[in-house]
Parts: structure tokens; sequence; C-alpha cells
């Protein structure tokens, strides 16, 4: 039976309703729908557009004033046939780089500029290609420190960076197929068993007996 998840992103500010989206999409065990419940045109346009991205099928309507309803509707997810070769994931971090030099953002209403950055900061740590860096000065260098409302997703992304480093690290050691004992040697920063410059001591040492 396909899986149906309903999600309420009433009053959410963009970008949370696809990012919502996006999430419980995620979550889906193969076919299922995912209904989206939000209260703006601009979010169904949003909402729309990703799905057109990422090839979905998908309908939306009006249900009421400030109502509207988009439906996701996914097939069967089939997996891919194992192979022996090393699987490379690609680099989760882009070089795009984010400057943030104040509490809020746009202008107007303090309260308002204060939700939407902090929106924004969250839907970074939803993105599929995280950020190379995240600038904050003036104003907003406030927000990296103790207290601060969004210190929590800021965490949240440094985490995701450090991953996605390891993974990098682990991509390399797959792509030089080396041992363990030669990645301790590495590591140690000593010659990796086996290798050119390894042979290159022993031949040496071999001249010095003769």
């Amino acid at each position: 039976m396909a899986e149906f998840i309903k999600v309420d992103a009433l009053g959410d500010a963009c970008p949370l309703p696809v990012v919502k989206a996006k999430k419980a999409i995620s979550e889906l065990q193969g076919a299922g729908q995912v209904e989206v419940l939000v209260d703006n045109e601009i979010a169904v346009q949003n909402l729309t557009k990703m799905a057109q991205q990422k090839g979905y099928q998908y309908s939306a309507e009006k249900l009421e004033e400030r109502k509207y309803r988009v439906l996701f509707t996914l097939g069967e997810v089939v997996s891919a046939p194992a192979e022996d070769a090393p699987v490379c994931t690609s680099d989760a971090r882009t070089d795009t780089v984010v400057a943030i030099s104040a509490a809020v953002m746009g202008e107007g209403s303090e309260e308002l500029g204060k939700i939407l950055l902090k929106a924004f900061v969250f839907a970074l740590t939803q993105q599929d290609k995280l950020p190379k860096t995240i600038l904050f000065y003036n104003g907003g260098a406030a927000l990296t420190c103790e207290g601060s409302a969004m210190l929590e997703d800021l965490k949240a992304l440094e985490a995701q960076k450090t991953e996605a480093e390891n993974l990098e690290i682990v991509q390399m050691v797959r792509a030089l197929r080396m041992t363990p004992t030669q990645l301790s040697a590495m590591l140690s920063g000593g010659t990796v068993p086996g290798s050119l410059a390894d042979d290159n001591n022993e031949q040496e040492e071999n001249s010095y007996e003769e």
C-alpha cells in the first residue's frame, strides 16, 4: 500500500514549505504521496517548481481563501544493483559563499526580519548542496554568539560540513585502494609500504651493502 504523508505548512514563510516537502518526500519508503498545505500562491509556485525540477508528478488546487493544497505523487524506488567498484558520493559542498551582515533580513518590521533570517539559515541546513563558507560581520556577527536563536542551526551546518570533509577523505582512500597498514603509515608521516619511495630506499640500502 502506498504511503501518504501530510505536511501542514500553513503560516510558514518561504522557503520552509519547500524544505518541509523535501523532508517528507525523503521519508517515503517506495511509492507514495505527500500532501502539502500552504496559505499563499508564492508557496504553491515554489512547490510546483521544485516538483518540475525533480521530475515528480504533482497537482495543485485552491481549497478555500488562503488555503492551498499541493500533492506530490512518487512511484516505486528501484534499488541499483550492487557493484564491486567503490561508490563515489558527490561532495555535499558548493563554492557558494553566504554573507550575513545584520541580525534581520530586509527592512521594515524588525520582528519579521528576524523570522525571515532564521528561516533562511534553517533552509541552508536542509539543502542538498551546502555553502562553502558563511561569513558573519557587523550586526550579523551577534548571531554566532551564545544565546542566538539560530545557534543550533549553525551548529548543524558545521556538523554537516565536517561529515562532508570526512566523506571526501574516505573517497580519496578508496580511490587509492590502500590497506589499513598503508593508511596508518601515511597518516603517521611515513612512506606507504610497497610505494615507489619504499622501493628506492630498499635499493639504496642494497647498494651500501655492496
